[in-house]
């Protein structure tokens, strides 16, 4: 469904290269095991996933070659990106792993850290830190939909990129250890720098599997968003 055209990958890696660029210079984060930018080649697409920030540490993580046409959601080797991988395969309803390639993938925060505790700034420092940078990438991809893995994701995004929300949908929940948590959520946004609505999607993180209440909603609305 989402088959990548490596045609655009030229200048698509550009666009990249400068977005990489500009955040360096206003962050002063050389090292590349720092941060990420973008899951997959970066290319117009529809359809993008956002998570909170990127996980592991320098030590541990390996990088996907998406100038090359790599996918974190398919040759990622994490949990989180192979489950992130399953879900756009069963909630778009394609067999091949190559129907997903060209599905945008990135973070409200671009630091990576094992975990929020060791992100070394608030959430929201970062965010607003990465917002102007996102959004040129955002801007270039032109999403009609985002898949946030997260509500913490989707709360983080709305306060930085200045996101008003225009419709308020359905929000299923349900169990996390003792707490309640968003299996689904499902929004209209308007964002200053979209000529047209955007429309969001929230699924509990995705390191914590997937929920068929959320694979079945997802399926109604990506069939509704994107049948040919």
């Amino acid at each position: 469904m989402f088959a990548l055209d490596h045609s655009l990958l030229p200048e698509a890696n550009q666009v990249l290269a400068d977005i990489d660029t500009q955040w360096r210079a206003a962050t002063g984060l050389n090292n590349r095991a720092d941060y990420s930018i973008n899951y997959s080649p970066v290319c117009p697409c529809p359809l993008m996933v956002l998570g909170l920030n990127p996980g592991g540490s320098p030590n541990n993580f390996r990088l996907v070659d998406v100038a090359a046409g790599g996918s974190e959601y398919i040759e990622g080797y994490g949990p989180t990106s192979q489950n992130i991988g399953r879900l756009l395969q069963r909630t778009l309803g394609v067999s091949s792993p190559e129907g997903i390639r060209a599905v945008q993938g990135s973070n409200v925060i671009w630091r990576r850290s094992p975990n929020m505790q060791s992100l070394g700034i608030r959430v929201p420092v970062a965010a607003k830190e990465t917002a102007p940078h996102l959004a040129q990438l955002i801007s270039y991809i032109g999403p009609r939909a985002i898949l946030f893995g997260g509500k913490a994701a989707y709360d983080a995004f709305l306060g930085a990129h200045r996101a008003l929300v225009v419709t308020q949908g359905e929000t299923i929940l349900g169990p996390n250890g003792s707490n309640q948590a968003v299996y689904f959520g499902h929004s209209v946004l308007s964002l200053p720098y979209l000529s047209a609505n955007v429309e969001a999607f929230v699924v509990l993180h995705p390191s914590k599997g997937l929920r068929d209440t959320a694979v079945n909603r997802l399926k109604f609305h990506f069939a509704r968003l994107f049948a040919a």
